[in-house]
């Protein structure tokens, strides 16, 4: 049985396009040969999401979006469907993230598993969330910057009004009228200016010699002062000197045994005398205690006793 040429080329074309077909969804993440489970997701926007557009899991592509439509309810809610790999497992708290992909704009499902949680069955709806773009952030950075910049502008152009303009304009000229009459004055006193900065340097070479001549006065003056301390000290040193060369010889003296103390310290006898002088009033005042009538005389009728 032969096959007409327009039924080999058909069939080749078929041939053809399934494999081209399978190759780009192949590329894309999906793999015909295992099989998926399918997941829906509800979004108020889906931010430019197609079908095709990758669902990843931690960097890995996982599988991808197979259907976006649009809900009945008041909110017109897209409902995203994706066919994930059976050996993925989600469960009731996974969350389906629209991100964005590259920085060309490219839009994917971000999945995020967070264990342990309850496994969801097959065509269970996911948590949906959509992610802050980049152009998003730096728009909610750059807004308040811009609008101080705004009221900045608004403040300076209601201070540059034409009232104000006028008076920066006046005080401008009175300003370029001081300094023209500032030298104009510096211009006509000239010579002036010079004859005092004149003397002010005399003044100052003067100064500079009086300094001069005051330094050799200033040291002799402490020159002298110094030499009058010296000579009071001398002298005290040598009263000082004599006095101790007084107390020496009389000390020397004395030991020697000359003059009264010499005598008094060196001479036992007086000692011998003083002492036996005390032992004679010792017995003295004995025998007074002992015999009081041999040396008081009293009566009342004035007679006196013997014995």
């Amino acid at each position: 049985m032969s096959i007409h040429k327009e039924t080999k080329v058909a069939i080749f074309v078929i041939i053809a396009g399934t494999m081209l077909y399978m190759g780009f969804n192949f590329l894309k993440g999906v793999d015909f040969l295992s099989s998926t489970k399918r997941y829906y997701a509800n979004y108020p926007d889906v931010m430019g999401l197609t079908v095709s557009n990758p669902v990843i899991v931690n960097g890995l592509t996982v599988g991808r979006v197979s259907d976006i439509s649009i809900t009945e309810d008041s909110a017109h809610t897209l409902k995203v469907t994706i066919d994930v790999r059976k050996d993925v497992s989600l469960g009731d708290s996974s969350l389906a993230i629209i991100a964005n992909q590259g920085l060309l704009g490219g839009k994917a499902i971000v999945l995020k598993i967070h264990h342990p949680e309850k496994p969801l069955p097959n065509k269970s709806l996911l948590i949906s969330q959509t992610e802050v773009s980049m152009m998003d952030k730096l728009s909610t950075k750059t807004d308040p910057i811009l609008n101080n910049f705004n009221t900045s502008l608004i403040k300076v152009n209601e201070i540059m009004n034409e009232k104000n303009m006028q008076t920066i304009s006046k005080i401008l000229t009175n300003l370029e009228l001081s300094t023209k009459a500032l030298q104009t004055m510096i211009s006509n006193n000239d010579k002036k200016i010079g004859a005092v900065m004149q003397n002010v340097q005399n003044l100052s070479s003067s100064i500079v010699e009086t300094e001069k001549m005051i330094k050799p006065i200033l040291s002799k003056t402490s020159t002298f002062a110094d030499s009058l301390n010296k000579m009071q000290l001398a002298a005290a040193v040598n009263q000082t000197n004599k006095a101790m060369a007084e107390l020496n010889k009389t000390i020397q003296n004395i030991n020697a045994g000359k003059g009264s103390a010499g005598k008094l310290l060196n001479d036992d006898s007086l000692y011998i005398n003083l002492n036996n002088s005390a032992k004679d009033l010792d017995k003295l005042m004995i025998d007074m205690r002992e015999n009081p009538k041999r040396y008081v005389h009293f009566s009342v009728f004035g007679r006196k006793d013997k014995k």
